[in-house]
């Protein structure tokens, strides 16, 4: 079969059960089978297609067609230009996670040998992009869970990003311990959508994307609570905590943040102009050295 017809036969089968963007979803699927951009899918549209290619792409298809992201059935995703695997073990980076890295990037740029913890790594992507923006700084990561600690470790594997990946919760200050201390910015993505909204949630999320890393149980501020203690202990003085919010709850995080003690407390919004990211000052004033004498030893 020519290119061009299984393309067109691909995007009226996944329109025809209501899967979204179609064309994209197909184009993903057939570049990564046949190892061509999308701009030689269509310039190329006249190609014979093999038929163990074929197969490979229609049971692609009918993976999506139930529902599953195309991320999961190519194996891969791209967050802040770097090529991550994924799988059910972490969810998808999101573009608006991206976001998180931009602030990161900001508060550490002109501090030599930076200090990064990342809260709930998931694959990894927050704290291999700041790697891989700044070589020089110090980038450490936790999790909860072994399964997706060890997707991270794939991708710093394949990356050549090293990152110092951990097991660790951050509701239990013992297990946190291991993490270290004397950090310039702690950053987290936490579960924060509350387990009554869950059911709201697209099918493919929440059928395809492991809930723990979604489910912040009946209290959606249960992890910030957690975070802001973790980062009084863990951030120097005058250190940065980022946190990626539900638009609902960003300004209730924010006023958590001013109770529990810190200052500079900052809302910011993502493209689509909802509450995304909390940014708060951990003391007063800014001071990231760590001690001078640390810096320069």
């Amino acid at each position: 079969m020519q290119l061009r017809a299984l393309r067109k036969e691909a995007i009226e089968s996944l329109k025809d059960v209501g899967v979204e963007a179609a064309g994209v979803c197909v184009d993903w699927l057939l570049g990564d089978v046949l190892k061509m951009t999308r701009t030689e899918i269509i310039v190329h549209s006249t190609v014979e297609v093999t038929s163990a290619a074929e197969d490979i792409v229609r049971s692609g298809l009918v993976r999506r067609a139930t529902g599953e992201p195309i991320q999961y059935i190519v194996g891969w995703t791209e967050f802040y230009g770097l090529r991550l695997e994924v799988d059910n073990r972490a969810l998808i980076p999101r573009p608006e996670t991206e976001l998180l890295v931009d602030e990161v990037l900001r508060l550490t740029e002109g501090v030599p040998g930076c200090r990064v913890l990342d809260v709930g790594t998931g694959s990894g992507c927050i704290a291999l992009a700041v790697k891989s923006q700044r070589p020089d700084g110090q980038i450490v990561a936790c999790d909860i869970s072994e399964d997706a600690l060890a997707l991270a470790r794939t991708n710093s594997a394949q990356l050549d990003l090293p990152v110092t990946f951990l097991l660790a919760d951050v509701e239990k200050g013992q297990s946190m311990a291991a993490v270290g201390y004397g950090f310039d910015v702690m950053v987290s993505n936490p579960p924060y959508i509350p387990t009554r909204e869950l059911a709201a949630l697209p099918k493919e999320i929440i059928q395809h994307e492991p809930v723990e890393a979604l489910d912040a149980g009946l209290d959606p501020l249960r992890y910030y609570r957690a975070l802001i203690d973790r980062a009084s202990e863990t951030v120097v003085n005058g250190g940065r905590l980022v946190a990626e919010v539900h638009s609902d709850y960003g300004s209730q995080v924010a006023v958590l943040a001013r109770r529990k003690g810190l200052s500079d407390v900052r809302l910011s919004a993502d493209l689509a102009g909802l509450p995304r990211m909390v940014v708060a000052t951990v003391g007063h004033g800014r001071d990231l050295s760590r001690s001078s004498v640390d810096r320069e030893s």
